[in-house]
């Protein structure tokens, strides 16, 4: 069961609709391509300490401005409020959407950049809580 629930994701256990959920390897791929919507999901304390570059932070208000039909790409802190919001936006017609398995944590764990919000690279990557930051492995956790 955790299997399933990891590769599928808490939300999208019953039913996937357009939602693809990637590794950071496939996410650096489609992140090549200049259309894409990066969404961070997480808080404005989270998004302010670390954030994967031209990501976006959600807001309620964000859905009405986003391309239904380019791809959207939403990650958070482990993945469980952007899968949350991934079956969102695939319910609400957006056609293309990508969910960042492990969120944040394992993109950067896998060797991806993270930018402060001054835009600058950072080692400091906020993990929403002292509970998550044990799984971070590179970078300094921020809680």
């Amino acid at each position: 069961t955790i299997w399933v629930v990891r590769n599928r994701g808490f939300y999208t256990l019953a039913t996937m609709g357009n939602v693809q959920r990637i590794n950071k390897t496939e996410a650096s791929a489609l992140l090549e391509n200049s259309r894409v919507q990066i969404v961070d999901v997480r808080e404005a304390k989270e998004f302010e300490t670390s954030h994967i570059p031209n990501a976006i932070r959600f807001t309620e208000s964000l859905t009405q401005q986003l391309d239904k039909n380019q791809p959207v790409f939403v990650y958070c802190t482990v993945d469980v409020r952007s899968n949350k919001l991934a079956k969102k936006l695939s319910k609400a017609g957006f056609r293309e959407v990508y969910d960042l398995k492990g969120g944040i944590i394992h993109w950067v764990n896998k060797g991806g950049e993270v930018i402060s919000e001054s835009g600058t690279l950072t080692n400091q990557v906020h993990t929403y809580s002292k509970w998550f930051a044990p799984l971070l492995r590179k970078g300094e956790a921020v809680y």
